[in-house]
This record gives C-alpha cells, structure tokens and sequence, in this order.
C-alpha cells in the first residue's frame, strides 16, 4: 500500500503541477477572447481606437488614391494633387472603425476573394505602424468578406458599400471649389465676355450659351431672363448682353460692401447680391478636366471671371470657363487649386444667372409677366388702372394705351443710395402726401403683386424717401430715377391726339380722293378768330374739330401689313391728313389710311389704319369712330 500510496502522490503532484501551469494560459486566453470579442462587438476589425493614420492608401486594381494629412486637412496626393474632401476621408475612417461584423469564418484566402482582393485599404500613422484591410468577394448582395491582412480569420459584414471604394477617386476629391464666409467678402467684380455673333462663329472655338437652371431654382435672378423673387427662368444668353455684334469689352459687374448694403462704383444700392454669393457657394465639381482647350477662359467669348475681395486684403478667383465639346459641363478653375474642374452647365449658368440679377433697382420685374398697374401721383392724386387686354395690348377704361413700356422701365429703374434711418413718426416719409409722391401697385399674371412708395425728400438732401414691398425698410432714393418715373408717367396716353385747344394756332387739312387729286384747307388763329385764306370761319366748327382729335382712341393695335402699300397712308388715294401746329412752334400729323374689314357677317367691323407723327404704333379706329371727325373735317372745306 505505502508504494501505492507512494506512487498515487506522484500522479497527484504532475497533475496538481499541469493544472497550474495552464492556470497561466486560461487566463491569457481568456484575456485575448475578451479583446477578440469586443473587437467584434465594435466592428473595430484594424484597432483603430488606438490609431490615429496620418496617411491612406486605396488600391483598385491599377487605380490607386493616396490621401495625406497635412496639418489638421486631408490631401490627396494621387491620383491628383489637390484638397481632398475632408468630409469624406472622415466618413472613411468612421466606418472602418466601426464595422458590423455578420459572421466570423476560417479558410483558405482564395475560398474568398482574398488572395487577389477586390481593394485594400492601407492606413499608416507618423511611426510608419501599418494597418490593412483586405476586401475580397460578396459573400450575399448583403454582406461582403473583409480579413485584416495577417488575420487567420475572415469576417463577413454587412458593410457592402466598401466593395466600391476606389472605384471613383475623384469621391475623396473635395468637389465643394469655394468655401467662403459670405460675411468675410467685402467687395467683388463680375466680368462676363460677350458671345461671339453667329455671322462672326464659324471659325471660332465653341464657347459657353448657359441654359436654364435645373433648379427653377436656385434662381433669379433674375434680370436677364428672370425675376428674382417672381419666379421663372429662362435661357441665358450671354453673348446678346451687351447687343451689339462683335461686342469685345466684358459687361462688369461691380460693387462694395458699405455696413449693411452694397454700394454700386456709382454710389447706389446693389440689391440680390446675397443670392449671388450663395450661388458661389453651391458650385462643385463633377471631375478634373482632361485636354482643356489652350482659350478655355477669359476672356474667351462666353466666359466669366469672378474676382472676390475679402477681408485682410485677401481675394479669391473663380473662373467659368466655355462649354466642353459634348456640351454638358463647363471648364471651372479656382485661385488655391491647380487643377481645372468640369462643371455642370446648370451650376455654371446659375451662377452666371444670380449675378447678371445684380441690380441697383428697387423693384425688380419681367415686364412680359405684368398683367395690371395702379399708379397715382401727389397727395390725393387721380388713381389711373392700366391692365393689359386678351390680346396682350394695355389699355385703361378699354382705350388702347401708349407709351406704356417705358413706365415699366422706370418703375423697375428706381434707384437707392443707400438705407434711411427708421423715423419714429412715419408720416415723416411723405408717402403718399409729399408734393410728388408717387403709390404704385403692380399685380403680376400670378396674381402676385408689388408695391412701390415714393415720398418727400430727405433731410440730408440726398434723395427721396422710396420703399417696395419687395425690399425690407426705407431708402434713399436717387432723385432723377424718380423724375424719370413721373415724366413717363406723364407721357403715358389713351388718346391718340391729345391737345389743349388753347394752344393751337393753325392746322391744314388734306383730302385725296380716289383719282389722287388732293384738296387741301389751311385755317389759323388770327387775334381771337379763326381764319380761312383770310376769311373768318366759324369757330364753333374749328372747336369741334380739334375736339373730335383730342377724343380720338384707338381701337386695337393690328399687325403691320407685309406690304406698305396697304396702309394707304398720304398721299394715296382716300387718304386724309390733318396737320395741327401749336404756339411752341411744333406740329403733329393724323394719317388716315385704308379701310380693313375685320371679322364677318353680323360681326363685321370697318377699321382704318390710323397713325399719329409722334407714337410709333400703328392703329385701328372703327369707322363709326371716325364718323364725327369726318363731319367736322367736311364743315370746314
């Protein structure tokens, strides 16, 4: 028994002895499988809790990107040398430390894609330390095979967007070409080239026609071909903004930031110039260009140049380039970066469009899309109501208006020097009581509508007092854009002869009858009576003639005829000419043309063609119209 027992202590001390030794190794073991685990749990496959990579390379195939960090910014140094989209190089980074692990298998490399990976992702820190993640097969559409290089384990998970990386170098290229504070710019100038006339074209390099924006958009501006604030786009044709054929001087866009506004070189407010510096703000590259074109810039015809002042003395450059030959994209460069970018036409043209809706106009409007105006001048001022018709003429109490256009000119040219300061009492402003203020209402075909306020002058003697209903506060506005506004609010007329009888000092009246044989009448004032080859006429029937003038309107204004001959104007036959001379020493002229049958049956109308020597229209009247002024003619023979 004792050598049993003898025996029996021994296998007892080796077994004792084994089980202390793997004591140790449990507990490492242990150790590593907590680590494994949570390494699992995170996704953090590379360890990158602890690693901080100062350089990222992405292999594909013969692609390959290569991403340093310089200072506190990531750049890429291949495929190209430029700034690289920090965003995205983040993002990357992100995810590789935080992958979602689906499943955990062993195996041959090849078994997975991982022996000839699809990518590899390298990550180096400042120590030259290197981590690697090698991207193999999909194992399902959901879940890709991923192994750390080095690993005797594959994972499966569910990251499949990482199958794609390196597959476009140009996502880890910073697309975003300005990031400015807007607040920082304080000035800017704006130079566009002219398009090259299409009789002048032929042998030249294509150049930029920007098209509407994509983004109705992104708008405005929007004074050549849109209305910022009213909506609606249309193509921007750069080469007709100066209209003049073989046009060589850019058109210059120019102002400076002065406290709250921005100040033309002619001392008036710029309004809409937020927009355009947003829309600096929104241009991004699609790709590098590749064999840009020696005269791709300016002052090629069609490009623009964008020079931005900044505070400090600083600047930047943006230049828009001309179209590419497959016209989708437009050639981009920017100060601070060496490459030249493709940028879509939509992004180019808004650009182009905020900044040709640059204005120093309090109102901004597309004529076209004006359907009615109230205008009144002076305090308690006759309120006038000019709407435009079915056939797209204007007319007021339903008599054909003229010289209208040049109204709408003037109200949209209404100019600002700067803002007034707010007074406490508003009646301070004038509006509306002010010797010349001005209330103009202006409702659009969408039934939007615009105000416009001018009042009496300011204290400083720099203006009159103007606000819209389309601008925040009160302005100073620039005195001679306002007489403009009323002299042509002064010229506007529904009459087709107005006259002040008073005024008149002799007219000659001359009929042509249907052989051409003309018989003419000539009557002037003598003292306080009339006279006709120095024979007194009756002064009631000189009255009613110059009545029957002064009431004349227009009925509809009809399209010119292709041949002349047709108006039978003086001197054709059936024609008749009155001429009106006034105590200024003036005279205007009435033509009354050829009869025109308008329409058929119970709705037929006899219209003649009817022209006055100081409006350039052409007219119809009806006859019935007519009827009265041909009797007083007659009574006067």
């Amino acid at each position: 028994m004792k050598g049993f027992w003898g025996s029996s202590a021994v296998v007892c001390r080796t077994r004792v002895g084994l089980r202390l030794a793997v004591i140790p190794a449990l507990i490492v073991w242990l150790a590593l499988g907590t680590a494994a685990s949570a390494q699992l749990a995170t996704g953090d496959l590379l360890g990158l809790a602890n690693f901080t990579p100062t350089l990222i390379e992405v292999i594909r195939g013969d692609s390959r990107v290569v991403l340093e960090k310089n200072g506190s910014d990531w750049m890429m140094l291949e495929p190209v040398l430029d700034r690289a989209n920090q965003a995205a190089v983040e993002e990357l980074l992100q995810r590789l430390g935080n992958l979602t692990v689906a499943d955990v298998l062993q195996g041959e490399p090849g078994q997975f894609g991982l022996d000839s990976p699809t990518a590899t992702v390298r990550l180096v820190n400042s120590q030259g330390e290197a981590r690697e993640l090698l991207i193999g097969d999909f194992r399902s559409p959901v879940s890709l095979f991923v192994a750390p290089r080095g690993s005797n384990e594959v994972y499966a998970i569910s990251n499949v967007s990482l199958a794609r990386i390196g597959q476009h170098p140009a996502a880890f290229l910073d697309t975003l070409l300005l990031s400015l504070d807007p607040a920082s710019i304080i000035g800017y100038e704006i130079l566009i080239m002219p398009e090259i006339q299409e009789d002048e074209a032929a042998d030249s390099q294509p150049t930029a026609l920007f098209p509407p924006s994509e983004e109705v958009a992104l708008a405005g501006t929007e004074q050549a071909g849109f209305a910022p604030g009213e909506g609606g786009t249309s193509i921007i044709e750069v080469g007709k903004i100066e209209g003049e054929a073989g046009a060589s001087e850019p058109l210059t866009i120019q102002a400076t930031r002065s406290g709250s506004v921005w100040l033309t070189p002619e001392g008036t407010v710029a309004f809409d110039v937020e927009g355009f510096l947003r829309s600096m703000r929104l241009v991004q590259a699609a790709d590098r260009a590749q064999d840009v074109p020696e005269d791709a810039f300016f002052p090629a015809p069609g490009a623009a140049k964008i020079v931005l002042n900044l505070r400090g003395a600083d600047s930047v450059t943006l230049e828009i380039g001309v179209t590419t030959p497959d016209g989708k994209y437009n050639y981009v460069k920017v100060d601070g970066r060496d490459e030249i970018y493709l940028v879509p036409r939509f992004q180019a043209a808004h650009v182009i469009g905020q900044a040709l809706g640059i204005n120093d106009s309090l109102l901004t409007l597309d004529p076209e899309r004006v359907a009615q105006l109230t205008l009144s001048i002076g305090p308690g001022g006759e309120e006038v109501v000019y709407r435009r018709n079915n056939d797209g003429f204007w007319e007021s109490n339903r008599a054909i208006v003229f010289n209208f256009t040049p109204l709408l000119e003037a109200i949209s040219s209404v100019e600002a020097r700067r803002a007034a300061a707010p007074l406490d009492d508003e009646r301070g402003y004038g509006f509306e009581t002010a010797e010349r203020s001005v209330r103009a209402e202006i409702r659009f075909t969408d039934n939007n509508t615009l105000r416009l306020l001018i009042g009496g002058p300011t204290p400083q003697g720099d203006g009159v007092y103007v606000t819209t209903s389309e601008r925040e506060g009160v302005y100073a506005g620039v005195q001679a854009s306002v007489d403009a506004l009323i002299e042509a609010a002064e010229a506007v007329r529904t009459r087709l002869f107005p006259l002040v009888e008073s005024q008149v000092t002799g007219l000659e009246i001359i009929v042509v009858d249907a052989s051409g044989g003309e018989t003419r009448t000539r009557i002037a004032r003598s003292g306080s009576e009339w006279q006709r080859n120095g024979e007194s006429v009756s002064g009631a029937d000189v009255s009613n003639l110059l009545s029957q003038l002064a009431q004349l309107s227009a009925d509809s204004l009809p399209p010119v005829p292709d041949d002349p001959a047709e108006l039978g104007f003086y001197p054709a036959p059936e024609s008749r000419r009155i001429i009106v001379e006034f105590q200024d020493g003036t005279q205007r002229f009435l033509d009354i043309g050829g009869k025109v049958e308008v329409g058929s049956g119970w709705f037929a109308t006899v219209n003649y063609y009817v022209h006055v020597s100081d409006l350039d229209d052409l007219t119809f009247v009806r006859e019935q119209t007519l009827r009265r002024l041909f009797q007083a003619m007659d009574a006067l023979k």
